[in-house]
């Protein structure tokens, strides 16, 4: 029995360990301050990024601010350098391509950030190399009014397609080196979380 102990007692001290490892030099956990990547991170939740990983097109990424220094924007890469951005009909359009949506419905979110309740359509968009979940105002669709050429960057804009002010659309584009690294893991829900289905330690796509 006491050798089961003392095995159980290394395992939790090499977790430990590692655990520890990771945050100095791989990972950082950071938590998310509004609600403009709602539904795939709320504000108030604590998730993990993965430090210096490469990029990709439908990566949730940390960057610093490009003109607000000591600040940080989080966003989902939707194009970089050479690519169009546009819209149609209230489908994302990059490069000529319109990102597949299905719609699951409406729901009542309470957005932190204007601090009112709002009918929201749901859905799941195909975009890069993932399926993720979107928001849009159920009465005002996604409208990018003139096709944005992105010429040195990264642009990024938030699940929470009618929340202004958050991503590139404001800020214009970022600078893929100043990105901390990727969003992979919800390590603590928001309070409302269970009004959307998702568990703890959910892997964010």
């Amino acid at each position: 029995m006491k050798t089961v102990f003392k095995l159980a007692g290394w395992v939790a001290a090499l977790g430990l360990v590692g655990a520890g490892v990771l945050r100095a030099f791989f990972v950082l956990d950071v938590v998310v301050g509004h609600d403009a990547m709602a539904p795939t991170v709320l504000a108030g939740e604590r998730v993990l990024v993965w430090r210096s990983a490469s990029i990709e097109l439908g990566d949730v990424v940390l960057c610093h601010h490009p003109s607000r220094p000591g600040t940080y924007v989080l966003g989902r890469v939707i194009a970089r350098a050479g690519m169009t951005i546009s819209t149609n009909g209230g489908d994302l359009v990059v490069s000529g391509t319109s990102a597949e949506r299905d719609i699951q419905g409406t729901l009542d979110f309470h957005d932190s950030i204007s601090g009112v309740s709002k009918r929201v359509e749901t859905g799941i968009e195909k975009f890069g190399n993932t399926d993720h979940e979107y928001f849009v105002d159920a009465h005002r669709p996604l409208s990018i009014r003139r096709p944005i050429e992105v010429r040195r960057g990264l642009y990024l804009i938030g699940d929470y397609r009618s929340a202004l002010g958050f991503d590139s659309r404001s800020f214009g584009e970022v600078d893929p080196a100043s990105c901390l690294g990727t969003i992979f893991m919800r390590l603590w829900p928001a309070e409302n979380r269970d009004d959307f289905g998702h568990r703890m330690f959910d892997i964010i796509r």
